[in-house]
């Protein structure tokens, strides 16, 4: 899910994506649209990793926050 931080209202689903254990994936946030300051959810119903990349100068801050949905 990605929504706005302080929207309470925002989407309750965004597009889904099913991986098989032991496999990757990579995806550009750009292209779904997903704006920087934009909360980004990613559950799961067992342990993962999740990395980030950033191609623009600055700052960035990436913080990440078990999700127990």
């Amino acid at each position: 899910m990605a929504s706005v931080p302080g929207d309470v209202d925002g989407p309750t689903s965004a597009p889904a994506i099913a991986l098989a254990p032991g496999k990757t994936a990579r995806f550009d946030l750009d292209e779904w649209g997903i704006d920087p300051s934009q909360v980004l959810v990613v559950s799961a119903d067992g342990p993962i990793v999740v990395g980030r990349e950033t191609y623009a100068g600055g700052v960035s801050l990436a913080l990440a926050v078990p999700f127990r949905g």
